[in-house]
């Protein structure tokens, strides 16, 4: 396949050889569908990497399913943590079958102003991309997640 792109055109050829919907789709019953592909940029300029592919998905392995995880934990006193990442990838983290072994995780803080998780993308999560309870005060504002094994983010 040779695609090439000109202006708002993107010509493939050889053709696809199959239908792909897309657009406004008019259905029985008078309704309309749209159907549209979500596209999104997963790249960062900085990413943390777990194990490596073959490693993290080997269920022979020691190491599977055993990604890092990263977070700020307990607080004796309100305000006590500085907890900021913006616009990282996080790829293959999480921890297989360890309760709280979440990528990011933000346990019993309390108040935390200063925790701040902007713009990340998380990838291949074996746990919850983005685990919150007890902690107030934080900001986290478009991250996305892409191939996380349950609840993307908790609260």
């Amino acid at each position: 396949m040779d695609p090439w792109i000109d202006g708002q055109v993107i010509t493939i050829d050889p053709a696809l050889q199959a239908d792909h919907w897309g657009g406004f789709r008019d259905l029985a019953g008078g309704y309309r569908l749209e159907m549209a592909a979500e596209v999104v940029n997963l790249e960062r300029n900085i990413i943390i990497w777990g194990p490596d592919e073959d490693t993290f998905n080997n269920q022979d392995h020691p190491q599977y399913r055993s990604g890092f995880h990263f977070g700020t934990f307990n607080a004796d006193e309100s305000n006590d943590s500085i907890f900021n990442v913006r616009y990282t990838r996080v790829q293959n983290c999480g921890q297989n079958n360890v309760m709280g072994r979440y990528c990011f995780h933000f346990h019993l803080k309390k108040k935390c102003p200063s925790c701040t998780v902007v713009g990340n993308a998380v990838v291949n999560s074996i746990q919850g991309a983005i685990v919150v309870h007890g902690t107030h005060q934080r900001y986290d504002s478009n991250s996305l997640r892409s191939t996380v094994k349950f609840t993307a983010h908790t609260i």
